[in-house]
């Protein structure tokens, strides 16, 4: 019964230097990964540490083997290779070829192993036991197993982790892959039940340093030059080496004896590929095969003839009056079609020509979007001498894509020379970077494709060209002032000029404005635009491309129709209440002088920090637009800030552009935030604004109480009241060093007055509003100080004057 078995992976690193070393086991595998050999098992079916042998370059590891048995009615059967194989050499391997050395084991058996100045590689490619249908059973389950774990997504990683943790150390890997990794052990239990059942076999590899000096030998025969438009190859079949062949170099000289190229080929890759585009004529190509160490094979040279591949050069094409030959004279007989790959430099129209046909001829353009795919015919048209000059008719070819063109002979022999004219697009992707797959999505756009709004006439792209192969140009452009804008677009034919902004969660693009310019071309605009600061995407379509319609083009800011809101964002701190400046209310004029709000910075916050509380009225103007003002209370709650709004006014043309809030109150401890904003700035429009303090009075927090009342000075006392939250509901004045006569009246509200003389006794008490107030002498009443109560929760403003 026979299993093909890749063997296990588990290994630790053992560098070997002069001299002989040698280990035993049971080997399934010794792997063709570089440098490692592997052993599995004792001959008594103990699993032992792994080892992987690492030969310096140029050096040889020589592996020989013995083996000895017991009860040996079972048979192994070892063969091994060095080479890096391609599939198609690895199909052909046979076990009796290919090797350096043969061993001849102790039963007559022949083992044949490697010797390689790279690497080693012993292959248990196949083995055989003669086993019981238990045994059979036992086995192929095992080898599920071992599938099963190196197809694991977990086995690299659990490989180099035990290399780290062993290497270097006098450690039972597989004992310790067995403790550790669980996911193992039903692999290793059922490798030690079978070899505790199967007849034993025991082998040691003796490995040992050497040197490889042969070189290898290269045959002509087996080399295949292949031509390729004006390009070629090769395929190298024809070399051999003692041990491998690394690679090869190669040649070329032109008809002159110049080289015009040199380059290599290596790891094992018989084809090679120069880089140079060849024109017409002879060449000569040298090759010679190399090994690892380094020795070189004898130069082969095999001549080159370009004369059956068609590569059309753009840079002749534009230069030629005629029409542009692509091939030497060429003689097609009837029933025998000869085929030409074509090779665009550049995508563009073209039409192909049977130049100089002496009879009848028919030609056949063949495009294919793959190679060996299938092709689709773009045009078949037959000639004869007297038409060829009108050719084949013009076709739109692309540069990334493959073209074959026939020619058969309709009735006896026709002479002809390929040629070509048209048009070749050599501005086509001149900037592969701006193209996108679709208009639907951000795919992302090459940091040479971004352009920086700074100023209002700012070039956005010069002399640029869509079409076909190239529909469609783009741009990022990142705005860093908001304005209005004016995109102008020159065009020579049919364009589309869009403009998109990116949905910042789904990426997906919406388009804002588009226009068109039609056949001809002309200048076309994209105008009031507004842009706020941010990313936006410029897109410049030619509509039919495919069918070969081009337009050269450019772009720019428009000066005249673009104005950039330079004012915007004067202060960044204030577009959000969080981070609003503070205002400084304790005295009345001007808060904010000279500040904008528009498009692109609608609103403008400031913040009044929490204090005593009282009574303020806020007014702005400086306008000559409407603009709106707001005083807000910030509502604190679960750590979060909300506006709740006090008072809002809008400026109107009868109050000369201008607005007041009116007398507000406010609370002690509460903050409050004061907004200006332009209702109208998504329209476009901005304007200039001062703010001021119009009335600016705090609640007296010092005089609430008899002990602390308020001694009267100079001529005039001011004072608020108020019973709301937050508000200062009584004050008390010291009377007592006043013969003068007072006054006291309400600005606003009610409030009752109290008064008291020295020994605390009440004289009077009177109700005070704004059109009943109070007389009063102290020294002839006997006042001593007196109590002003608020009456409401409203604001309940008084003054006091003094005779």
């Amino acid at each position: 019964m026979g299993f093909d078995y890749e063997g296990f992976r588990f290994t630790t690193n053992y560098n070997i230097g002069a001299g002989n070393n040698t280990y035993s086991g049971f080997a399934s595998r010794v792997d063709g990964e570089l440098g490692s050999a592997f052993t599995i098992a004792t001959a008594y079916g103990a699993m032992i540490g792994l080892n992987n042998i690492t030969v310096a370059a140029g050096g040889i590891a020589v592996i020989s083997i013995s083996k000895s048995t017991k009860q040996n009615n079972g048979k192994l059967q070892l063969s091994a290779t060095a080479t890096r194989p391609t599939e198609k050499q690895a199909a052909n391997l046979k076990a009796d070829v290919g090797f350096a050395n043969i061993v001849t084991a102790v039963d007559g058996t022949q083992y044949h192993v490697l010797e390689s100045s790279a690497y080693v590689v012993v292959n248990s490619s196949r083995f055989e036991y003669t086993l019981s249908a238990t045994q059979s059973t036992k086995t192929l389950a095992l080898f599920n197993e071992v599938e099963k774990l190196l197809g694991s997504n977990n086995w690299r990683k659990i490989w180099e982790q035990l290399s780290n943790a062993t290497q270097g150390k006098n450690v039972d890997v597989v004992n310790y892959i067995y403790s550790n990794y669980p996911e193992t052990r039903s692999v290793i239990d059922g490798c030690r039940n079978i070899l505790g059942e199967v007849p034993v076999v025991t082998y040691e590899l003796n490995v040992k340093n050497g040197k490889d000096t042969v070189a290898p030998v290269i045959d002509s025969k087996g080399i295949t030059i292949i031509n390729m438009g004006n390009k070629v190859k090769a395929e190298c079949t024809g070399s051999s080496d003692n041990y491998f062949v690394l690679g090869f170099e190669y040649r070329i000289v032109d008809e002159s004896g110049k080289i015009v190229e040199t380059g290599v080929s290596q790891n094992g890759t018989e084809t090679i590929r120069p880089k140079l585009t060849l024109g017409n004529g002879n060449y000569s190509m040298g090759i010679r095969a190399y090994d690892y160490s380094k020795n070189y094979s004898a130069w082969v040279d095999r001549a080159i003839t370009v004369n059956n591949n068609l590569y059309i050069d753009a840079t002749e094409l534009a230069g030629s009056t005629a029409p542009l030959a692509l091939s030497k004279k060429q003689t097609a007989e009837k029933g025998d079609i000869l085929e030409y790959n074509l090779t665009p430099q550049y995508s563009g129209s073209y039409n192909l020509i049977l130049q100089d046909l002496d009879a009848n001829a028919k030609i056949t353009i063949t495009e294919y979007a793959t190679l060996g795919g299938k092709g689709k015919k773009l045009r078949s048209k037959s000639m004869t001498a007297d038409n060829f000059a009108n050719g084949a008719g013009s076709v739109l070819l692309d540069m990334n894509k493959f073209y074959t063109i026939s020619v058969s002979a309709k009735k006896d022999n026709a002479d002809y020379t390929v040629a070509i004219t048209g048009e070749a697009y050599t501005r086509a992707n001149l900037v592969p970077e701006d193209n996108w797959s679709d208009l639907k999505t951000v795919h992302g756009v090459s940091s040479e494709m971004k352009v920086m709004i700074q100023s209002d006439s700012q070039k956005i792209i010069t002399n640029e060209w869509v079409g076909f192969t190239d529909s469609l140009d783009v741009r990022e452009l990142e705005i860093v002032t908001a304005g209005m804008f004016q995109l102008d677009m020159n065009t020579n034919n049919q364009t589309r000029m869009s403009i998109y902004s990116e949905n910042a969660k789904t990426g997906k693009l919406k388009k804002l404005k588009s226009i068109s310019a039609k056949s001809g071309g002309g200048s076309v605009s994209i105008g009031k635009l507004l842009l706020d600061v941010g990313h936006y995407y410029l897109a410049l379509e030619a509509p039919k491309a495919s069918k070969g319609i081009n337009a050269d083009y450019s772009v720019q800011l428009n000066s005249g129709g673009t104005e950039l809101f330079t004012k915007a964002n004067m202060n960044p701190l204030d577009n959000t209440f969080s981070s609003a400046p503070l205002l400084d209310c304790s005295k009345t004029g001007n808060l904010i002088t000279g500040e904008w709000v528009g498009f692109g910075d609608q609103f403008d916050y400031y913040r009044v920090p929490g204090g005593t509380g009282g009574a303020y009225e806020f007014i702005i103007d400086g306008a000559v637009s409407k603009l709106k003002l707001t005083v807000y209370k910030v509502v604190k709650a679960n750590g979060t800030q909300k506006l709740k709004k006090v008072k809002s006014v809008t400026t109107k043309a009868a109050d000369a552009w201008s607005a007041d809030t009116g007398i507000l109150q406010f609370a002690q401890g509460e903050e409050y935030v004061v907004a200006v904003e332009n209702p109208n700035a998504k329209k476009g429009a901005g304007d200039d604004y001062d703010l001021e303090l119009q009335k600016s009075l705090a609640f007296n927090w010092g005089n609430n109480s008899k002990d602390t009342a308020t001694v009267l000075t100079g001529s005039v006392f001011e004072g608020v009241l108020s019973k709301a939250s937050g508000g200062d509901f009584v004050d008390f004045i010291d009377l007592s060093g006043h013969n003068q006569d007072l006054s006291i009246d309400m600005v606003s509200g009610k409030a009752k007055v109290s008064l008291f003389n020295s020994d605390d006794e009440l004289i009077k008490a009177i109700n005070l509003n704004p059109n009943k107030g109070l007389e009063l002498n102290p020294v002839l009443t006997g006042c001593a100080y007196m109590r002003i109560d608020a009456a409401s929760k409203k604001l309940n403003e008084y003054t006091i004057a003094i005779a």
